[in-house]
């Protein structure tokens, strides 16, 4: 798993050709550790490998079909390739899954606010800062969501509060 780990750093710090080293490694040493094909995937969506990071990504939901992470990371990453409606049934799937994560509510938050449904992204991002109050991006994105809706005070103690977590 160390491997892994790493291959997370370096995802974080946009080192995405060093991560996918690492995680084909990881791989090499366990083939099925879900988390070091959710990493891959990442790391290769990042660099452009569409079609390879959908391969991982598959193979990390086969792998682990009651893992929401697995589910909502493809989710991601159908959203960031434009396949809403594949999005959508895979965040579906993690929320039935794993209700809990955060992820899966930011995520589902971020597709509702693409198709403009505001006052779901709202709440679904509402509910990611109740899960995990520490994630800037969520605060970004209920910020817009909040402006959409014309709550601009609202919207700005979003945008400060995004500033005070990540000030990049």
């Amino acid at each position: 798993e160390a491997y892994a780990c790493r291959g997370g750093i370096l995802i974080f710090r946009r080192e995405y050709e060093r991560a996918i080293i690492d995680y084909r490694q990881a791989l090499k040493l366990a083939p099925h550790l879900t988390k070091a094909h959710i990493g891959l995937a990442i790391a290769l969506l990042e660099i452009g490998e569409a079609k390879n990071a959908f391969a991982e990504f598959d193979a990390a939901v086969v792998m682990a079909p009651t893992s929401a992470e697995a589910f909502y990371r493809r989710a991601d990453a159908k959203r960031k390739t434009g396949d809403r409606t594949g999005a959508s049934d895979d965040y579906e799937v993690a929320m039935k899954l794993d209700p809990s994560d955060p992820g899966v509510h930011l995520g589902r938050g971020q597709l509702r606010y693409l198709q403009h449904d505001f006052e779901g992204a709202i709440k679904d991002l509402t509910r990611a800062i109740e899960l995990s109050p520490y994630i800037s991006e969520s605060f970004t994105i209920r910020g817009y969501a909040l402006t959409y809706r014309g709550q601009d005070a609202d919207a700005e103690m979003d945008f400060k509060r995004a500033i005070e977590i990540f000030p990049a």
